[in-house]
């Protein structure tokens, strides 16, 4: 929860007593929708600021 909330993962392994962030990343994080649609959001935004086109759906 404390990922999902956008809590730092490696100080969230850290306190859960993990040796590697891989291993919290890869027990943990279930929502990749979710971060699909952040990158999405994120590409989108990085190219109206740079103003490229965006990439027609298909």
């Amino acid at each position: 929860m404390s990922i999902d909330a956008g809590a730092n993962p490696k100080v969230v392994s850290e306190r859960i007593g993990h040796a590697s962030v891989a291993f919290t990343l890869a027990t943990y994080v279930q929502r990749t929708g979710d971060l699909t649609r952040e990158a999405t959001t994120a590409t989108t935004v990085t190219n109206l600021i740079l103003g490229r086109e965006e990439p027609e759906e298909g």
